[in-house]
């Protein structure tokens, strides 16, 4: 969480390109702990890369090679049943590649073009979020760095817009349902 808070406060205000390159940085490494986090859940073992070689003793003292980006991926598909959508898939190594591109080379496209790249992952991660590992999951200091999150996704515009372009359907079917949600201060909460 605390990677993804970072790619949030990156973005803040006009982001100079070092700020942005450390967005998409964060929000990678924020995507496989998170991915790491829900696999744990599952059971502790996943989290080795070799599950043949996972060790309770090493696990305990952090002593251990854990499961790449893909491997995750792949176990969250095929142990724990999360479906992934093909374009999330998609996006996913289109992000692994940028960061792989501005770890050896630098931002390699447009501030601006990177930034919705960020945009997009910041939707798909929080919506992982929700669905997989349960805000009320999280130990107190965790909701609060959600709640933080939260506040701070509601004050970037791009996100803002394409989030709601994307909800748009939903709170037009339930429009009599829909109240200012208190965190981010749009009119997108669903109550019932």
């Amino acid at each position: 969480l605390d990677f993804i808070h970072s790619a949030i406060s990156s973005l803040a205000g006009n982001p100079r390109e070092s700020n942005v390159k450390y967005a998409i940085l964060h929000l990678c490494s924020g995507f496989e702990l998170l991915f790491k986090e829900r696999l744990r859940r599952e059971h502790w073992i996943l989290l080795f890369d070799k599950i043949d070689n996972a060790d309770k003793q090493n696990y305990d003292a952090g002593n251990f090679t854990s499961a790449n980006f893909d491997s995750c991926i792949s176990r969250l598909e095929k142990i724990c049943s999360i479906r992934f959508k093909e374009k999330n898939k998609v996006y996913f190594k289109k992000l692994r590649d940028k960061r792989n591109k501005i770890e050896h080379f630098g931002l390699a496209e447009s501030k601006d073009a990177a930034i919705l790249d960020v945009i997009e992952g910041l939707g798909i991660i929080t919506n992982f979020i929700r669905e997989e590992l349960g805000e009320d999951n999280f130990n107190l200091d965790e909701r609060h760095l959600l709640r933080k999150i939260k506040q701070k996704l509601g004050s970037l515009e791009a996100y803002v817009i394409e989030r709601m372009r994307i909800i748009k359907p939903d709170i037009a079917a339930n429009a009599d349902y829909i109240i200012q949600c208190p965190v981010c201060m749009q009119q997108a909460l669903f109550v019932q």
